[in-house]
């Protein structure tokens, strides 16, 4: 067991970390407190989807990305890998001052032990924390020099039937990509009627048949489509979004950080079909 793994088991006996409701971001550039170095060691986790993924970095460098082993489901075993990548990088574990964490909607195993691991640090170690939705992690993977002002990307997670969960962001004068629509549960015809004719990328690992063929509407408008692995949600990109939410001082608090879930897990669902309340009551198995 490493010194991490030890500190991180004794945190996770004796601390009782409650879960927060609330998403308000600590902004360090009006409450006073310092902005961050600009060599600070930073690490991203990205635990939303079928491959977990870590990145470190230093000041504006991303130093090395490395995948999450399968066999690798738990906080201490994640913990195994970070421990194994500062070693390579001849970094010291208590330089180690911000974490990224990607908050999905994504897999509820995932998510759950990278968000605890985020906590941990921050307890053990004083992180900072930057929370990062998965949506904007896949639709960054769809930028390209390709794209001019006016240019719209939709990124896409959760298939189930013929509906996605999808954001629409537009790219501005300045390059940036700017959201122009609250995330939702959208069909194929209501995200292509959305965007509308200046739709020129559709990320996501998994589409429905009707946004991924290559159909009349793709070919007239242009569109690419980005499925499979290239569109999973890659740690790189989770720190590159959370060193840009860094500098500008979007911090939350270690009590505050919890998952974002589209849908209750499939174990919850299951649970209240086969557990139907009884007559009069609303019981709900959380």
């Amino acid at each position: 067991m490493s010194d991490w793994d030890a500190a991180l088991l004794g945190v996770r006996i004796s601390s009782n970390m409650s879960e927060n409701p609330s998403h308000n971001l600590t902004n360090c550039q009006s409450s006073g407190c310092e902005s961050t170095p600009p060599s600070v060691v930073s690490l991203a986790i990205e635990a939303s989807g079928r491959v977990g993924r870590i990145a470190i970095g230093r000041g504006d460098q991303i130093l090395a990305v490395r995948d999450l082993p399968a066999s690798r489901r738990h906080n201490l075993d994640l913990m195994q890998t970070v421990d194994e990548i500062f070693t390579e990088q001849g970094i010291a574990k208590s330089d180690l001052k911000e974490v990224y964490i990607s908050t999905g909607p994504g897999s509820f195993t995932g998510l759950r032990i990278a968000i605890t691991t985020a906590k941990m640090l921050a307890m053990v170690l004083g992180c900072k924390i930057i929370e990062v939705p998965t949506l904007q992690v896949v639709m960054n993977q769809g930028v390209s020099d390709d794209l001019s002002e006016g240019d719209c990307i939709a990124a896409c997670l959760n298939l189930k039937r013929d509906t996605v969960y999808s954001g629409i962001w537009q790219q501005n004068a300045e390059g940036e990509m700017i959201a122009v629509s609250e995330p939702k549960l959208r069909s194929s015809d209501e995200l292509r009627d959305e965007a509308g004719d200046q739709l020129r990328v559709v990320v996501g690992e998994v589409l429905p048949e009707a946004l991924k063929n290559e159909d009349s509407w793709t070919r007239k408008q242009n569109v690419k489509i980005i499925s499979g692995p290239a569109a999973l949600a890659d740690a790189s990109h989770t720190w590159l979004i959370g060193r840009s939410l860094s500098k500008a001082g979007k911090y939350i608090e270690a009590k505050d950080l919890q998952a974002a879930y589209i849908r209750e897990p499939e174990a919850v669902t299951l649970w209240n079909m086969n557990h139907p309340p009884a007559p009069g009551s609303s019981r709900t198995r959380k």
